[in-house]
């Protein structure tokens, strides 16, 4: 830690004059070793430069020192330059000594005299520029703060109308499926009246076309044939011989015959389902008998 040559005070990193009597600081160079050469001798004429120079430059920081007070006092303004801070200055308030009281016979003059150079008008100017540097800084911030809740609440207020557009759109969808799908059930509905309606005429038509009878039956028919001759039986009569027994009911029925005759034409429904024929393989007195039932 570097101490003034002139007071001993400590000097802070980076200052160029003292904080307590305001002297110069005086920047020494490190001593430098003694650089040894090629063959084991050291090299004195580079040290002894160096020490010259070091001589030199205490010298000349001595002679500024002396003569700052001095130059100081002579280029020094009458009057002071008072600059008026864009904003007020926030900076640390360095405590003047209080003057000595008037003597009795001494009264100090009507007009401002000019500070008495204590070293530090220097630290005021870097002070003065520091305060205002930081109340720039401060009012940027500011105004850059201002500017980022602006932005917040502008985005604040945006998302929100996003999301009452967005749950507006929601609800209108939401209410056109709802319509759609009452029209649709609303279809399905007439679609299923239709078709049980469709399916109740169906069925009253085939109870109507089904006549009201027996279910099955035997017919039977006695005459005289002739070997390979053809019989035609329309509800109760024939072509020839003598019907008895239940007629064909007038609809699809299984027909079986028996006594060694064979169907040749099955009821058909050009004829109501009441008329068919038969052929026998004997010939003379002949009886047949044709066994019939509803599907």
């Amino acid at each position: 830690m570097a101490h003034c040559g002139r007071c001993g005070a400590v000097l802070g990193e980076g200052k160029k004059f003292c904080g307590g009597c305001g002297a110069p600081v005086v920047v020494t160079a490190a001593p430098v070793p003694p650089v040894t050469v090629p063959g084991g001798k050291s090299a004195a004429i580079p040290v002894m430069w160096v020490a010259g120079a070091i001589a030199v430059l205490a010298l000349m920081g001595a002679g500024t020192w002396l003569a700052y007070p001095v130059l100081l006092k002579r280029f020094r303004p009458e009057t002071p330059v008072v600059t008026a801070p864009v904003q007020p200055p926030v900076a640390e308030v360095v405590k003047e000594p209080e003057a000595p009281g008037p003597g009795p016979s001494v009264q100090p003059p009507e007009t401002v005299a000019p500070p008495v150079d204590r070293g530090d008008g220097g630290r005021e100017a870097e002070a003065r520029r520091n305060a205002e540097r930081l109340a720039a800084e401060r009012a940027a911030s500011e105004r850059a703060a201002a500017e980022r809740a602006a932005a917040e609440r502008a985005a604040a207020e945006r998302a929100a109308q996003e999301r009452m557009a967005a749950e507006r759109a929601a609800a209108e969808r939401l209410a056109q499926e709802r319509v759609a799908a009452e029209r649709l059930a609303r279809e399905r509905a007439e679609q299923a009246r239709l078709a049980r309606e469709a399916e109740e005429k169906q069925q009253a038509a085939r109870r109507a076309a089904v006549p009201v009878g027996p279910r099955s039956g035997v017919l039977t028919w006695q005459g005289r044939l002739v070997k390979g001759e053809v019989v035609t039986i329309t509800g109760t009569s024939a072509s020839t011989g003598e019907v008895s027994g239940v007629a064909l009911p007038g609809g699809a029925v299984l027909l079986q015959s028996g006594s060694g005759c064979t169907v040749s034409s099955a009821p058909v429904p050009s004829s109501g389902f009441k008329q068919f024929s038969f052929r026998c393989k004997q010939a003379g007195a002949v009886t047949a008998e044709f066994q019939w039932n509803k599907p």
